[in-house]
């Protein structure tokens, strides 16, 4: 059941992912659009090109857009505020302090416990550091059981089945 579970959460996120990443443009599209025709309404002068509403509306969405992606490219080239939207999605981002991806556990498992262990046979403070390490290790594997599972498909997607060097215990 809680496989189950976990892809109806994964479809779910897919449907949010997909959402957001149209939902800016089709927002600035709509609010150009909306702002034109309230615009269009202000418009005293209907001569020349502005003579014709559907001309005089593009123009102005047109004027609307250049706006935006005026204040877009000063948004990046003098405020930076993307920086600290990085700085702040590192900080929030629990991958980044305290757990384990299914990539570096299985980094850690495959490649740095072995060699802390054979490190550990004449270095006491490697052994106390490889205790640490196996002790992180086992905690995310407790506290995440679909963790395994994908530690699991790493192998299956580099077309190894030696699911015996994954000793996660």
């Amino acid at each position: 059941m809680a496989k189950k579970d976990r892809s109806v959460k994964n479809w779910f996120m897919l449907q949010v992912w997909r959402l957001q990443q149209v939902s800016q443009i089709v927002t600035l599209v709509m609010l150009t659009a909306t702002l034109s025709g309230i615009i269009w309404g202000y418009v005293k002068y209907r001569g020349g090109i502005f003579g014709n509403s559907v001309f005089g509306i593009l123009i102005i969405a047109l004027i609307i857009g250049l706006a935006v992606w005026t204040f877009a490219i000063f948004w990046d080239t003098r405020l930076k505020l993307w920086r600290d939207q990085m700085q702040v999605l590192v900080e929030k981002n629990p991958y980044t302090h305290e757990k384990m991806s299914p990539k570096e556990l299985f980094t850690y498992i495959i490649t740095w416990i072995p060699i802390m262990e054979n490190l550990a046979k004449d270095d006491p403070k490697m052994e106390a550091s490889l205790k640490v390490l196996k002790d992180w290790v086992r905690k995310e594997v407790a506290h995440d059981p679909h963790l395994v599972q994908e530690v699991k498909e790493i192998l299956d997607h580099i077309g190894s089945d030696r699911y015996d060097l994954l000793d996660m215990k």
